[in-house]
């Protein structure tokens, strides 16, 4: 028999687990909650890592999602450091890595996302660092101290110190632009066309590459890495194209896999992530995914939708604590996101991201793979304050809008514009018009 037995088991430590137990508290006040987490810190937001955090302009207190007094204030057990080995389906259990089996009634899987390792030579020398964790900040803010004191003399002005960083997605751009404000100078490698390439398209692409220029940063887009080099630590960086950068520190920035390894070898479905429906239930009742290890169905697009995004690892993470309590009429206050299906919290939300490049906000909402054109609407030009640009699918329906900057558009109504997904083919002109509210288009199909 299991040394100990829990009514909810949240496996992971991070946001969604930490967004589980909160919903579950708001209404089950009494069953007994386990959090077991790998880091040894209580959860966290990973948003601020690469921007505020890293550049200190907040301190660790800042990013955590509760206080540290909060989990025992609201009886929730919380054992860090822990690692969770194997789940037994059939004994409804989870064994620790120490030998210790964990009984449940309901599981949470919040295993989160681990970060792609490029695979080229060099990613294992001092001076390499990836971004997802407390420990990388510190160790990246070490390494950043000594490029700052010591290291490289700028080759534009004055100063020292030069980073490289590896790939264009959020969390590169973010980086790139927070080292380059710390005093580093930043040469961005793209390895794509141009920035946020798996989000946006061409003209908001080029418009990013540009911005991050105007602010210090070199992009090299189409370019990617072929090693790392250097005697010691790494010193350089050869490209395809057979230059090479000098640099006193990398960043790695190129995606993150899902972690699944706790359902290999179970009955409990599993492509690149975890399978789960629009209530965050895996194929085995009673066990959820939440956050970046878990795809969820999403009804607007009529599919399953994977994202590692702080937003959604929140929104999920609440919706599957709630449907764990299998309380019926459930009040849904509070978890965004989440409709009511009966008795059950149902995804019901636009997937949205935001970044702050340098003085600009970039704002993304809905789906980006279904896109097949774009429709811009407003001034696009490399100067612009303001624009947006409209992704359509294939079938002519609204998949994905971009906001730029400030454009005079309510963000409700963007969110509702893409929520609804009208069909915008023969009104290209009016979606262009700046003048024509998006609103408008709602009804259309």
């Amino acid at each position: 028999m299991p040394k100990q037995h829990v009514k909810y088991l949240l496996i992971g430590g991070g946001q969604a687990c930490s967004s589980a137990a909160e919903a579950i508290r708001r209404v089950d006040r009494d069953g007994e909650i386990l959090l077991v987490g790998l880091e040894s810190v209580r959860p966290y937001r990973r948003t601020a890592l690469s921007g505020a955090l890293l550049a200190r302009h907040c301190t660790r207190d800042d990013v955590f999602t509760h206080p540290a007094d909060w989990f025992a204030a609201h009886h929730v057990q919380l054992r860090t450091a822990t690692r969770v080995a194997r789940l037994d389906l059939s004994r409804r259990s989870a064994l620790l890595a120490s030998g210790e089996e964990i009984g449940f009634d309901r599981l949470l899987l919040g295993t989160g996302a681990t970060p792609k390792k490029p695979s080229i030579p060099g990613t294992d020398l001092p001076g390499v660092s990836a971004l997802r964790t407390l420990d990388d900040v510190v160790h990246l803010q070490h390494t950043v101290d000594h490029a700052l004191a010591s290291g490289r003399r700028h080759k534009l002005g004055i100063g020292r110190g030069r980073a490289t960083v590896m790939g264009a997605n959020l969390l590169g751009t973010q980086v790139a632009a927070t080292l380059t404000r710390m005093g580093l100078e930043v040469t961005l490698v793209v390895g794509r066309p141009h920035p946020w390439s798996r989000v946006v398209g061409e003209v908001t692409g080029r418009f990013v590459s540009h911005r991050l220029e105007q602010n210090g940063v070199t992009v090299l887009n189409g370019t990617y890495a072929t090693s790392l080099e250097g005697d010691g630590r790494v010193q350089r960086v050869a490209l395809d194209n057979g230059t090479s950068v000098d640099c006193d520190l990398v960043v790695c920035a190129t995606g993150v896999s899902p972690n699944r390894a706790l359902v290999r070898n179970t009955s409990i479905r599993a492509e690149n992530a975890i399978v789960v429906d629009a209530t965050c239930q895996t194929s085995e009742p009673g066990i959820y995914a939440a956050g970046d290890c878990a795809a969820v169905f999403d009804p607007a697009f009529n599919k399953h939708r994977w994202t590692d995004l702080y937003d959604t690892a929140s929104m999920t993470g609440g919706i599957a604590g709630m449907n764990m309590t299998g309380v019926a009429g459930m009040n849904m206050t509070g978890v965004a996101g989440a409709n009511t299906v009966g008795a059950k919290a149902s995804f019901d939300d636009v997937t949205r991201l935001s970044a702050d490049l340098f003085d600009l906000r970039l704002r993304a909402f809905g789906e980006a793979r279904f896109v097949d054109r774009h429709v811009m609407r407003g001034k696009t030009g490399a100067d612009s304050m303001g624009f947006i640009e409209i992704g359509v699918a294939s079938d002519g329906r609204v998949s994905q809008v971009v906001v730029v900057g400030q454009v005079g558009e309510p963000e409700p109504s963007v969110v509702e514009f893409v929520r609804r997904r009208p069909v915008v083919d023969g009104h290209e002109e009016r979606l262009k018009d700046t003048g024509t509210p998006l609103e408008s288009f709602v009804g259309n199909g």
